[in-house]
């Protein structure tokens, strides 16, 4: 299959069950960043399959067009995007040559980005989710006195190896903690490490280890638990078509039901209380999309997408009083 770069988005409507492409964005994308705010669908960053994209723009559902918006100051793919208090945040990363520590912010009413702090590690394959809390790095935040900045010497650290660049997790917010869930910090170490960091006690700390080791992964937060689904053994030659869910207040993983297919680079979201997981790769690029039921501990298969995805961004959104999802 001729692995192209694509620029074409399509959306689906649970109650019809169907999908219906809509324009195709201004550039082809792959592991770019994909937020909705504000009734806007933003894809940001990426790559054309020749160069990694500082560019960035929005979809605007009323009239069905992509407008393109002021590039970012830093070419970045692998990215995390999240919007918060009227921004959206570009995370991470890479440029194509190194990992990124550097973050900036996206502020729609001036159409400017600006740089915001530093992360203390980098991180590239960054799959970042804005659930019950929002990403720390913001600089009116910490002049406003939200948020502390502390120093953390080493001693104190749980482990150095977090000052070191994390290759092949996820990310996601909970309460009041920053997860990092399959944590190849090292390309030597497991993929089924998770650590935390609380941003109250501004303390890291191991938790549970998932029980299966897992990268490449869809990583997503639904009810208070943490879902991993999918995914690529630590030997690189087994894929998952397993999930499991995380319990903070036991600090405990469980398998939950299996899905129907193998999945590793692909994209989930959350919807009336059900996770969709949708195309990836299992020996070909997939078209097929399903959702879990955590009440029935069910699996099931949607309509498939037109288009076959891998490395694709997928977020829910609200119009009026449509729910549709949108894939890019």
């Amino acid at each position: 299959m001729n692995n192209r770069v694509l620029n074409t988005a399509e959306y689906y409507n649970p109650d019809t069950n169907q999908w219906t492409l809509i324009t195709p964005m201004g550039t082809p994308r792959y592991r770019l960043g994909v937020v909705a705010y504000m009734g806007h669908i933003f894809a940001v960053g990426g790559s054309d399959g020749n160069r990694v994209l500082n560019t960035a723009e929005y979809y605007n559902p009323d009239t069905n067009q992509w407008t393109l918006i002021t590039p970012m100051g830093t070419h970045r793919y692998k990215l995390g995007v999240v919007a918060y208090m009227g921004h959206i945040f570009a995370v991470g990363g890479s440029d194509g040559s190194r990992d990124l520590s550097s973050a900036e912010a996206y502020d729609p009413v001036t159409n400017t980005w600006y740089d915001v702090p530093e992360m203390v590690h980098r991180h590239s394959y960054f799959a970042g989710k804005h659930v019950d809390i929002k990403y720390h790095f913001i600089r009116s935040s910490v002049n406003n006195g939200d948020i502390t900045l502390v120093y953390c010497p080493t001693n104190k650290m749980v482990a150095d190896v977090l000052t070191k660049p994390a290759t092949k997790c996820n990310t996601v917010f909970l309460g009041r903690c920053f997860y990092i869930v399959g944590s190849g910090l090292r390309w030597t170490d497991p993929c089924n490490r998770v650590w935390r960091y609380n941003l109250v006690t501004h303390t890291w700390q191991e938790m549970s280890p998932m029980q299966e080791s897992r990268y490449l992964m869809s990583v997503t937060v639904l009810k208070g638990y943490i879902y991993a689904m999918g995914g690529r053994r630590d030997d690189d030659v087994i894929s998952h078509r397993t999930a499991e869910r995380y319990q903070p207040n036991i600090n405990q993983w469980t398998f939950i039901a299996s899905m129907n297919e193998e999945r590793i680079r692909a994209s989930c979201t959350t919807l009336n209380n059900k996770i969709y997981i949708c195309g990836g790769w299992s020996n070909r690029v997939l078209n097929t999309a399903e959702y879990y039921n955590p009440d029935t501990n069910q699996w099931t298969l949607i309509t498939p997408m037109g288009t076959h995805r891998y490395k694709l961004g997928v977020v829910a959104y609200m119009v009026f009083k449509d729910i549709r999802r949108t894939n890019v």
